[in-house]
């Protein structure tokens, strides 16, 4: 969520950047999505919706974003991912001249879903800002159960010793 919410603040909404704010968007777009759609379930488990923006979000005095997760999860699924409603509605016919009534050429109208807006770039960093307070507050309560449990035990069970020199660390790609 930290590079979804970085990506949403470099965003320029200038004429001579739309590609860029494109992108950006895109990119924050797939991030947030990632964290609730795993749908062959493997790997990471993924967040409930509802639970993070309609009861999570209510708790925490944000309004019920479920309607507007859903709106950024069909605009990853059906835009940005698969692309079905950027061309889904094209027009395609002749054009015919009024004098001869003869056929010139083919026209083609391309119908582009457009969500390159301030507005949405606002709802899609309140949506980041819930997920980034529901995460931490579930680590927290995770943090608090694990110290709990290892100090309520008597016998305290043999922990592996961890030097940070010995993690290894990516580099490279």
């Amino acid at each position: 969520m930290d590079y979804a919410k970085e990506y949403l603040n470099q965003m320029f909404f200038d004429e001579n950047t739309t590609l860029i704010d494109g992108s950006l968007m895109n990119s924050a777009i797939q991030l947030l999505v990632r964290c609730f759609s795993n749908p062959r379930g493997e790997g990471r488990n993924n967040l409930n919706s509802v639970k993070v923006f309609r009861i999570f979000a209510k708790e925490i005095g944000e309004e019920d974003l479920t309607g507007i997760f859903k709106q950024f999860y069909d605009a990853r699924n059906q835009v940005i991912v698969h692309d079905q409603l950027n061309y889904k509605d094209n027009i395609i016919g002749l054009a015919v001249n009024n004098n001869s009534g003869m056929a010139d050429e083919v026209a083609t109208v391309t119908i582009r879903t457009g969500y390159l807006y301030k507005k949405n770039q606002l709802l899609l960093l309140r949506l980041v800002d819930v997920v980034t307070k529901y995460i931490d507050a579930k680590l927290e309560e995770q943090s608090k159960y694990l110290i709990s449990e290892y100090n309520s035990e008597e016998i305290k069970p043999v922990l592996d010793v961890i030097r940070c020199e010995d993690i290894p660390m990516a580099t490279t790609w």
